[in-house]
């Protein structure tokens, strides 16, 4: 299976994806920012548990697979995507449901 599909079953890695290639006006995005979105999207009052996740296991997943680059130091996500990712995305999304 393509790394990138596999990463794409995951919930939260699949609603960072879906971020970058369909939300985002940019490549770049904060810790913070990103957690803000995920916690609208879920509707959660308290994104703590969120901002964790993403810092300690789907920001490196993401990076594993090169997908992002992530600056510890700036908390800065910089996504670099995937040549398929558009249609990666849409059949993951089939399988999987949609994000939030």
């Amino acid at each position: 299976m393509d790394p990138f599909f596999e990463v794409l079953s995951d919930r939260t890695c699949r609603e960072i994806v879906y971020y970058f290639e369909c939300v985002a006006d940019d490549d770049t995005e904060t810790v913070a920012g990103l957690t803000a979105y995920l916690a609208r999207r879920r509707q959660v009052a308290e994104p703590s548990s969120i901002r964790l996740g993403l810092v300690h296991k789907h920001v490196p997943r993401l990076a594993e697979c090169r997908l992002v680059e992530y600056d510890e130091r700036t908390e800065t996500i910089v996504y670099h995507g995937h040549d398929d990712a558009r249609y990666l995305l849409t059949k993951a999304l089939e399988l999987f449901g949609y994000p939030g």
